[in-house]
């Protein structure tokens, strides 16, 4: 599953010259909150989670709300590499494999040996990222929920702040 988190403003009256200026706010809240996400990231075997983020701006249409910007990872199973896998996962024993292997773990068929024994701990515990309630460090939750004061939660209160600095006259 793909991790998605969007931020949207919907309910300010504005005009055109306003409207480009909270909408170049919400791109550039996006940027650096991209830039730290990727940043945060697990590297995991492949890397591809780091660099699968992406800015999907949005609006309401010309000069209208509501602004809105996503962030999303479009990496396999990003969500579940961010967050953590819940006990009863069956983990991939390739990915784990490859994963031991990169980080030089083991290698050859004691990689497979290691993988399958975290396979297995998975299954029993979930990963140590959900037992701790998702990825701390990035502020999200097990479900891809902001955390409270986490990295995303801040980057929406920076965000307001710097829109409550325009002047709308």
């Amino acid at each position: 599953m793909p991790f998605k988190v969007k931020i949207s403003l919907t309910n300010l009256p504005t005009n055109k010259s306003v409207f480009g200026r909270i909408n170049d706010e919400f791109l550039s809240a996006a940027a650096e909150l991209t830039d730290d996400l990727e940043r945060l990231s697990p590297v995991g075997a492949t890397g591809d989670l780091r660099s699968s983020w992406a800015v999907i701006p949005s609006s309401g249409g010309d000069g209208e709300l509501p602004i809105s910007v996503r962030i999303a990872n479009d990496a396999p199973d990003s969500l579940r590499r961010v967050a953590g896998s819940p006990p009863g996962t069956r983990a991939d024993l390739r990915d784990l494999q490859r994963w031991v292997e990169a980080k030089r773990i083991a290698n050859g068929s004691n990689a497979r040996q290691v993988a399958v024994a975290i396979r297995r701990n998975i299954k029993e515990d979930g990963t140590q990222r959900w037992r701790e309630g998702g990825n701390q460090d990035m502020g999200i939750g097990r479900k891809g929920e902001p955390l409270k004061n986490g990295l995303i939660d801040d980057a929406v209160e920076q965000l307001a702040r710097n829109i409550n600095r325009i002047n709308f006259n």
